[in-house]
């Protein structure tokens, strides 16, 4: 996984090297990205079921549906 980041990393600030532009905000970018894809994948897995999928990102049922709120 982490190389996968890396490699995405890569491609994302090389994108802004071409272009001669400053990125911002890239944690909470890449934070909100990654809470889309975990919880759109887990939530697959666990056959929609969000107890189940709260329980493996390790937050409350109360968070879960606040970040799909969100999504």
């Amino acid at each position: 996984m982490k190389k996968c980041i890396q490699k995405e990393l890569k491609k994302y600030f090389n994108n802004f090297d071409e272009k001669g532009i400053e990125p911002n905000n890239v944690h909470n970018l890449l934070h909100q990205e990654l809470d889309k894809i975990m919880i759109k994948y887990i939530l697959k897995k666990t056959c929609n079921n969000q107890s189940k999928t709260a329980k493996i990102l390790g937050i409350s049922r109360n968070t879960l549906k606040t970040k799909l709120n969100k999504i």
